[in-house]
């Protein structure tokens, strides 16, 4: 009997072995496990840091892309508005041109009439001198011609 109990007790004590050893796998695959698992949550996290730091740099991206879009169109506007008064200014001083030149036209064309009409009075004052004065000979001529047809007159009823 005693033999039997030594059986026993080994058996036993085999168990225990065995109930300690399959204890002491079984925490070694749960430590395992959770260091797999640790591993597993620090490259999650790892990930994760990583796509928010890739949001956070497409956010980052967007802005300035849009922020230099508004400074282009900014500046787009700024050149239309330049070009614009350029033009603006072109047309004024295009029109301050023409009527300038129309006025001086204008002007040479009145200083052209004023002394195409002094010189027809001239023409005209010098027209009625030379017939005056053609007049007042031809009267002098015909007041000699009696004062002499009267003096041959005088002397033939002289005679």
């Amino acid at each position: 009997m005693r033999g039997m109990e030594r059986e026993l007790e080994r058996e036993a004590a085999r168990l225990r072995r065995e109930d300690e050893q399959e204890a002491w796998e079984r925490e070694r695959e749960r430590r395992k496990a959770a260091r797999l698992q640790q591993r597993e949550d620090q490259e999650a996290r790892k990930r994760e840091r990583v796509r928010l730091r890739a949001v956070r740099l497409q956010r980052q991206e967007e802005k300035e892309a849009r922020k230099r879009e508004r400074e282009a169109a900014r500046l787009q506007r700024q050149q239309e508005t330049e070009a614009w008064e350029r033009e603006k200014e072109q047309r004024k001083a295009a029109r301050l041109q023409q009527q300038e030149t129309w006025e001086r036209t204008k002007e040479a064309a009145r200083l052209q009439r004023q002394r195409e009409q002094e010189a027809w009075e001239r023409e005209r004052e010098r027209q009625d001198t030379a017939r005056r004065e053609m007049r007042e000979a031809q009267e002098r001529e015909h007041q000699e011609c009696k004062l002499a047809s009267l003096f041959i007159f005088f002397l033939k009823s002289q005679s």
